[in-house]
């Protein structure tokens, strides 16, 4: 994992309030921040921040809300986005109740960017509708003061979950922070996401993944894959972006040859079951 147990240990210990336990954190801290979480209860280590409406490509360069060597995450592409573009994470939350949702968000201080968001949930393979969580509404601004999110109650059909529950932060305006129209330019910025809940006590399912094995790891040109049963198979690269969908794959091996080398995800969906695991391309 990209950050060390004992960083991990720590802040789960500073984020460890009232009865609350992180499940999924992303704050960008360390040399070389990227999408994946930062901080993370055992389902969760590879969960990644993204967008859609296109997938565009997500940067770290700039400095987060705790200042210091902390980064945020950026991007741009937000102009006609108005109920089709947003931030997404996703996270299991099976073992856990009362989960609430931190987060904050701000636009570039020159590129302007969307200044409305709201949040919404949905459960991954059950659910086609996304569900507005109420006392989400957002107002970006130039700093990190006002688009914030402290606590905010999810709903308890997110909790204990052992599908995957989606958040995203959905576009409600095309008007950028100066009450214009949001350009190609315009940026919009977040930071400190963190879903915490409390441990369901007793006994619990255990969760049910998707058995895979990937080798060789680091790979030049072909990735074998053995895994149990015909599964959909995808590739994403660290900032969260999707980059091959190989629908059903009944293959067992992929050609990786023309990607760039680097560190990437593949994530295996065998009926409602996921694994994902990182492998680097050489």
């Amino acid at each position: 994992m990209k950050k060390t147990i004992l960083f991990s240990i720590l802040l789960l210990a500073i984020l460890h309030t009232n009865g609350q336990d992180t499940l999924a954190g992303w704050n960008f801290s360390g040399t070389n921040p990227d999408a994946v979480v930062d901080v993370y209860s055992d389902l969760n280590s590879d969960v990644l921040l993204k967008t859609e409406n296109p997938q565009r490509t997500v940067n770290f360069l700039k400095t987060g809300i705790d200042n210091g060597n902390d980064k945020c995450a950026e991007t741009t592409g937000w102009h006609n986005g108005n109920g089709t573009k947003y931030w997404q994470i996703e996270f299991v939350s099976l073992g856990f109740k009362n989960l609430k949702l931190s987060s904050v968000q701000r636009s570039c201080e020159m590129h302007f960017g969307p200044k409305n968001f709201k949040v919404q949930y949905r459960i991954d393979c059950c659910d086609t509708l996304w569900h507005d969580i109420q006392g989400s509404e957002i107002k970006d601004t130039s700093n990190w003061q006002m688009g914030v999110i402290n606590n905010l109650d999810l709903p308890e059909e997110c909790d204990n979950k052992e599908l995957p529950v989606k958040i995203r932060w959905i576009m409600t305006s095309n008007l950028d922070i100066n009450n214009n129209i949001v350009t190609m330019m315009g940026m919009s910025r977040i930071d400190n996401i963190f879903i915490t809940g409390e441990k369901i006590t007793g006994k619990t399912k255990g969760i049910s993944s998707a058995k895979a094995i990937v080798y060789p790891n680091p790979s030049t040109n072909i990735l074998n894959l053995e895994f149990n049963n015909k599964s959909i198979v995808q590739i994403f690269d660290l900032s969260g972006k999707l980059i091959k969908d190989y629908g059903y794959l009944s293959t067992n091996s992929i050609d990786i040859t023309n990607l760039y080398n680097g560190i990437y995800i593949i994530k295996f969906i065998q009926n409602k079951k996921i694994n994902t695991q990182r492998f680097v391309k050489m």
